[in-house]
C-alpha cells in the first residue's frame, strides 16, 4: 500500500471528526440558572411534535402507508428538529 494514500484516509477521517469537536461550541440557553445546548431544546421540540403528530396520523389512517415506522418518525424528528433550530437559533 502506498504510504502517501494512508496519509490521505488519515487526514480526511480527521477532518471528519472535526465538527465532533467543535459540539461544545454551540450557543447555550439559560433556563432556571442551568445552561444547556440549544440542540438539546431542538430535539425535545422534535420528539413532542412528532408524538403529537401519531395520533392524528393513525386515525386518519395514513399510517398504513408510511412504512417503515422507525424511518417515518425518525426523520420527522429530524425535520422537526431542524425546523425548530432554523426559526429560533439561526443566528446568521
Amino acid at each position: 500500500m502506498n504510504t502517501g494514500t494512508m496519509s490521505t484516509r488519515s487526514g480526511i477521517s480527521w477532518m471528519a471528526l472535526l465538527p465532533l469537536s467543535l459540539c461544545g461550541c454551540d450557543p447555550v440557553v439559560a433556563v432556571a440558572g442551568a445552561e444547556f445546548p440549544d440542540w438539546l431544546f431542538c430535539v425535545i421540540t422534535g420528539t413532542v411534535l412528532s408524538a403529537a403528530l401519531y395520533p392524528v396520523l393513525s386515525r386518519a389512517g395514513l399510517e398504513r402507508y408510511l412504512k417503515p415506522l422507525a424511518l417515518f418518525y425518525g426523520s420527522l424528528i429530524m425535520m422537526f428538529s431542524l425546523v425548530t433550530w432554523v426559526i429560533f437559533f439561526n443566528r446568521s
